[in-house]
């Protein structure tokens, strides 16, 4: 189970933002290139801002284990990427 882009993530990192954080978006690879450690860590620590999946435009945050098992990701992005819309981060296969 993780956040970060992976085949199982569909090559997005799955974020989120305040100040409800009631739902995982999916960021583009692109934006934060996960093979730059001082990009990611940079990205842990202060988040980033940038466009979603769904075209929403926010300061994206890193999301932590529990948002990762259970917000519900966004119905926006789950269609702009084919997946099914459900909960999690699509790697933890729900």
């Amino acid at each position: 189970m993780t956040a970060q882009p992976t085949a199982e993530n569909h090559d997005h990192w799955w974020v989120y933002t305040g100040p409800n954080y009631d739902a995982l978006h999916a960021l583009p690879r692109a934006v934060v290139d996960p093979k730059n450690a001082d990009a990611v860590e940079e990205f842990r620590n202060a988040g980033i801002q940038a466009a979603v999946a769904c075209s929403a435009t926010d300061t994206w945050q890193w999301a932590g284990i529990f948002s990762r098992l259970g917000l519900p990701r966004c119905d926006g992005c789950c269609d702009q990427l084919g997946i099914p819309r459900g909960t999690g981060t699509p790697d933890n296969g729900r």
